[in-house]
């Protein structure tokens, strides 16, 4: 037998020892948070040059877009020879903190409006103006994106 007072937080149960011990053993799987991971992602743009001289040691030969995961040693030497190569841009860092098994996106984007037509109002009278002749509309530009489940 159980009892459960809402808006309390607390339940009471009458059960053997036994019962009570895997009760309670179920009680704690619920309540002992997830654990928390904690991303930090860096989008970066070099040159071609750049990317090849990589080839071999962390990236695959003859591509243009790397992605990975390297060891904090890898990852400094990697680093420092894109910092150190003109050309060279971050685009972003972005970061997130999450929980086991669920899945989450970084992006490196930007928003851009865009002329995706003229107003049908604008070309009756009183005719144009600097208000109402062009219909804009905001898309997200995605040069990168990248999805985790950890």
């Amino acid at each position: 037998m159980y009892s459960l007072t809402t808006g309390w937080g607390v339940l009471f149960v009458h059960a053997t020892e036994q019962d009570l011990d895997t009760i309670g053993k179920a009680i704690q799987a619920l309540i002992t948070p997830a654990a928390q991971i904690h991303i930090k992602a860096r989008f970066i743009e070099a040159p071609t040059e750049m990317v090849k001289s990589l080839s071999g040691t962390f990236v695959p030969a003859d591509i243009t877009n790397a992605a990975g995961i390297l060891t904090g040693p890898n990852f400094r030497l990697v680093l420092h020879n894109l910092e150190q190569s003109k050309g060279t841009e971050t685009l972003a860092e972005p970061e997130v903190t999450t929980v086991s098994d669920r899945q989450t996106q970084m992006r490196a984007t930007e928003i851009i409006s865009v002329i995706n037509g003229i107003n049908p109002q604008a070309r009756r009278p009183p005719g144009v103006s600097a208000t109402n002749v062009m219909q804009i509309m905001q898309i997200e530009t995605a040069p990168s994106l990248m999805s985790f489940r950890i």
